[in-house]
């Protein structure tokens, strides 16, 4: 998933109009929707073709071909076109969705609460670009729901190949781009969410796993579920061999960090003399924690 996030980018516009014209008739997802006579998968030959479309967009992009063309079987497209009392968001906080969203034209402003109605209430938002995922944003690694509430910010749908003016959906600041008379909408795939969570599983497990050793941390001990679970997307678990440096003075330190075994120590060059000889001024053990004091200066620089 972070890899994902790292290299996809927005698809190009030829592409978007590939996937919606394969798409156009959607598979059914709900009882009314087989009732109402959906196909309940995908054709072969659509699925190999949207699983080559597909190979770069998200999420996708890191599974394996089979678990892409599996996703593909009842993958649908979601195009959300500006009501007149406002878009609607696409899920809010606690929402538990039952299909995970990739947004194809158009970015999502998420919205969300930590600590919520106690004195230590803060709100976060973040931006996911076309492209992207909301793998954060929907909860997908945890049992407690999507952590925040995503409103798009919607685009005018241009010919292809022309570039695309933004505009601020209700609520967000900003200023808006150039209208026209083209209805605004936003485009987005939609992929079942239990077939995502299977293909993805070694993730969600490791994420579980993130969310428990946080806390058992001192700092986060008083977090709660739903709020360990939003944390730990934004942790990775590295082991470094023994005598590796994890900061250095004066560097710009850019993440904090938790150890959660083994033993750490800050030191500097012993004033006494003795070469590379390290004067040891504080250890540490596990649920020990390094780089909090980057968080109360502004050029991130480590006094020590």
């Amino acid at each position: 998933v972070r890899q994902a996030e790292r290299f996809s980018e927005a698809p190009d516009a030829a592409t978007v109009d590939q996937l919606a014209a394969a798409l156009a008739k959607p598979v059914a997802r709900t009882e009314e929707d087989v009732a109402a006579g959906f196909m309940l998968e995908r054709p072969a030959a659509v699925v190999e073709m949207l699983e080559k479309a597909t190979r770069k967009i998200g999420v996708l992009s890191v599974v394996t071909s089979a678990a892409r063309a599996q996703l593909c079987r009842r993958m649908n497209i979601l195009r959300r076109q500006m009501e007149p009392s406002g878009l609607k968001p696409l899920f809010s906080q606690g929402d538990d969705p039952d299909s995970y969203l990739i947004p194809l034209t158009g970015n999502i402003v998420c919205v969300g609460t930590l600590h919520a109605a106690t004195p230590r209430e803060q709100r976060w938002k973040s931006m996911v670009t076309a492209g992207h995922d909301l793998w954060l944003e929907m909860g997908v690694s945890g049992d407690f729901g999507a952590c925040c509430t995503a409103f798009p910010l919607v685009q005018n749908a241009p010919p292809a190949g022309v570039g695309v003016p933004i505009a601020r959906s209700p609520g967000v600041k900003g200023t808006a781009g150039t209208s026209t008379k083209r209805p605004q909408v936003v485009t987005l795939l939609s992929v079942h969410m239990a077939d995502l969570i299977e293909a993805v599983q070694p993730e969600y497990d490791e994420h579980e796993s993130r969310a428990t050793l946080l806390g058992q941390i001192d700092c986060f001990s008083k977090w709660t579920p739903p709020d360990l679970a939003t944390l730990a997307h934004f942790f990775r678990l590295e082991t470094k061999p023994q005598g590796y440096c994890l900061i250095a003075q004066r560097h710009r330190l850019e993440r904090f960090i938790v150890l959660i075994e083994g033993e750490v120590t800050v030191a500097k060059p012993n004033p006494f003399g003795g070469g590379d000889v390290n004067h040891v001024l504080e250890s540490g053990l596990a649920g020990s924690y390094v780089g909090e004091e980057t968080l109360f200066r502004q050029d991130k620089k480590v006094l020590r």
